[in-house]
C-alpha cells in the first residue's frame, strides 16, 4: 500500500513538473521577441547612408539621426547642465513606419503637440527641459544640435528607457524614434 501512495506521489510530481516546464512564460516570450525586433531594426540602420552616427562616450553605445532641417551654423550647442526648449514627437517601432521614415500620427507615445501646450494665436509652444533630467540618448544628441536643428533620432534601448521600459506605452528594450526640434537654449 506504501508503495502505491509513493507512486502515485512520484507520478504526480512527475506530471506536474513536465506540465509547468513546458509551459512558457508570455511575458519573457513577448519581451525576448520585442527585443528582436528592435535590435534588428536598429542594427540594419547602419546601412543607411541618410543617418549620421554619434557615439554616447559612456560605453552605453551610440544613436543615429538624420537631419530634416538646419539650423544657423553661428548658434551655440547646448551642454549637459543647459536648459533647453524644443518641439518634439517621440514613438516606438509600434508607432513608426520604418518605409515611410514617419512616425505615425495617434500612434506615439508622446509629444509637445498636445492639447493645453499652445499659446492663444494657436502655436504650439515648445517643451522645456534641462538637459541632466533627460534620457542619455536625447543629451547625447542634443549637445550636436543647435537651435534651429530638427532631427530624427534613433535612440537604441541602452541609451533610453533600458529593459524596464516605462510605464504602460514604451516596453522595455524600445528603441525610441523622435523628431525634435532645438528652439533655443537656456543657460
Amino acid at each position: 500500500m506504501n508503495q502505491k501512495i509513493y507512486f502515485i506521489s512520484f507520478l504526480f510530481l512527475f506530471l506536474t513538473g513536465l506540465f509547468f516546464s513546458g509551459c512558457k512564460d508570455d511575458n519573457d516570450s513577448g519581451d525576448s521577441e520585442w527585443k528582436t525586433e528592435n535590435e534588428v531594426f536598429f542594427n540594419n540602420l547602419a546601412s543607411r547612408s541618410d543617418l549620421y552616427r554619434v557615439d554616447a562616450g559612456s560605453g552605453s553605445g551610440y544613436l543615429y539621426y538624420k537631419v530634416l532641417k538646419s539650423g544657423s551654423a553661428d548658434q551655440k550647442r547646448p551642454v549637459y547642465t543647459d536648459s533647453i526648449n524644443v518641439y518634439y514627437t517621440g514613438a516606438t517601432l509600434a508607432g513608426f513606419d520604418i518605409s515611410g521614415d514617419t512616425i505615425v500620427a495617434g500612434k506615439w507615445f508622446d509629444t509637445s503637440y498636445i492639447d493645453g501646450k499652445y499659446v492663444e494665436d494657436g502655436i504650439y509652444k515648445p517643451a522645456g527641459f534641462r538637459m541632466n533630467k533627460l534620457i542619455e540618448g536625447w543629451w547625447v544628441a542634443l549637445q550636436e544640435m543647435r537651435p534651429g536643428d530638427k532631427w530624427q533620432l534613433y535612440i537604441p534601448w541602452q541609451l533610453g528607457y533600458k529593459e524596464a521600459g516605462s510605464g504602460t506605452t514604451i516596453p522595455g528594450y524600445s528603441v525610441l524614434i523622435f523628431d525634435v526640434e532645438l528652439v533655443s537654449v537656456i543657460q
